[in-house]
């Protein structure tokens, strides 16, 4: 299992595919791709439903990167998160499966 914080942005907010970067400075990156992590994955948002996602590498100028990407829905409950809120996600393999769970654990002062 794989776990860390991260602190909602505008990004996150406002992306059509809510676009969550995992922080180098919390995870081993040489992890997610030797556990198979990257690709398809299941997104579960606090109010524990499920949406379709996945955990997507690239590279920019500082170099590589992971970014876990959300499938956007019309009744989209991480659109009802706050600016500033931190989650706490929890990253899993499941029956050969990627399952991210997202939970609030506070807001920003």
């Amino acid at each position: 299992m794989i776990r860390f914080t991260f602190k909602v942005n505008n990004s996150f907010l406002n992306g059509g595919t809510h676009p969550l970067t995992v922080p180098k400075t919390q995870v081993d990156y040489l992890k997610l791709e030797r556990d198979g992590y990257v690709g398809p994955a299941t997104i579960v948002t606090p109010t524990g439903m499920r949406m379709r996602g996945q955990v997507y590498s690239g590279t920019a100028g500082y170099g590589p990167y992971y970014q876990i990407r959300v499938e956007s829905k019309s009744a989209d409950p991480l659109k009802r998160l706050v600016l500033g809120e931190t989650l706490l996600v929890e990253m899993q393999r499941v029956d050969g499966q990627t399952v991210i769970s997202l939970a609030q654990k506070g807001r920003a002062v």
